[in-house]
């Protein structure tokens, strides 16, 4: 039996127990070490990001210098094929790798007609993939960022070109003047403008210039 197909008989409590403790006496030495190096392999993928086959091997060799190049291909590619390695985080592959194992445990439990192993199986299966959900999103990614600008700060430091804020007001009354629109939206727009610009001088905005 191939240690892959050993490790779909496990019960995922001894599994998880041996990836949290790193200990277990109800597995062979051979299996554990065979779970430590596909442990890398998935760290390899996605914590690391190393989609090169080859490179992704070089590195599982650097973290264990037993396995040949050969043995290394083929636990990275056991990572890929039997883990959810679209995620970039390990845990959450670990996660859906639990509900797939349980989830065909309740299928067993279901061809065997034992309905409440079944159903204790599934909700487990649930638990590990809101887990997993939970654990791919990452709060410090959503986050909306704060920028903080000093009023000390130049325009020109931010890309910005200085301006004479009472030649930008002349400038924006001259602009608005000549629109072709009646005094009543042009006095609307003369406030909007010197609300924006923060114009706190008194206007005469009858005065306009139809023209």
């Amino acid at each position: 039996m191939s240690y892959f197909n050993e490790l779909q008989t496990l019960p995922v409590e001894i599994l998880q127990d041996f990836r949290s403790t790193g200990e277990s006496m109800a597995l062979k030495e051979d299996l554990k070490q065979y779970i430590r190096e596909l442990d890398r392999a998935v760290e390899i993928r996605t914590a690391e990001n190393e989609h090169n086959i080859n490179r992704a091997a070089q590195l599982l060799r650097q973290t264990f210098p037993n396995l040949t190049l050969t043995t290394a291909k083929t636990r990275i590619y056991d990572a890929i094929n039997y883990f959810h390695l679209n995620s970039s985080v390990k845990a959450e592959a670990w996660c859906n790798y639990y509900a797939d194992r349980l989830e065909d445990l309740s299928k067993l439990a279901i061809a065997k007609n034992n309905l409440t192993e079944a159903r204790r199986n599934m909700e487990r299966a649930k638990d590990f993939r809101m887990e997993a959900s939970t654990i791919a999103i990452n709060p410090e990614e959503i986050k909306p960022h704060t920028f903080l600008v000093s009023p000390e700060v130049k325009p020109e430091l931010l890309g910005l070109k200085e301006f004479n804020l009472s030649t930008l007001w002349k400038d924006t009354q001259t602009f608005i003047n000549h629109l072709p629109i009646d005094s009543r939206d042009k006095n609307t727009a003369l406030r909007d403008a010197a609300g924006a610009l923060n114009i706190v001088e008194d206007i005469d905005y009858e005065n306009v210039d139809d023209e």
